[in-house]
């Protein structure tokens, strides 16, 4: 099984003159916490995608998902996730708001726009 970063490494090899990073959102904005995400832990669906939703595409956004944090086996994959993860949600959408979205929205392009200047000026040798 291929991962993102197997397919960046191959990428890496072919394009000697591109630069990668490969990270998620909430990667990017990890720390946040301090001031504008209020739950901890927060992933798929939660607090953060679902403030970023309401502020970009309010109209897919039917009401608030009781909060959840699923608890799998440590170290196992299970194929029925639906058992240890209910709900699909992994955080606190009652914490969301469109407002944090946008805030979110203005950290994390602030945040990517410093990545790219890090990376523009990273060398390796």
């Amino acid at each position: 099984m291929s991962t993102i970063l197997d397919s960046a490494d191959t990428l890496m090899e072919e394009l000697q003159d591109a630069r990668f990073a490969v990270l998620s959102i909430l990667d990017l904005i990890a720390g946040l916490e301090k001031g504008i995400v209020e739950t901890k832990g927060d992933a798929h669906a939660g607090e953060v995608e679902t403030s970023l939703i309401q502020y970009l595409k309010p109209d897919l956004i039917d009401g608030s998902s009781p909060r959840e944090f699923p608890q799998f086996p440590k170290f196992i994959l299970v194929r029925n996730k639906v058992r240890y993860w209910p709900g699909g949600v992994w955080g606190d959408p009652s914490k969301s708001s469109p407002l944090k979205g946008s805030r979110i929205l203005e950290e994390e392009a602030e945040l990517l726009v410093g990545l790219v200047k890090t990376m523009e000026g990273f060398e390796e040798e």
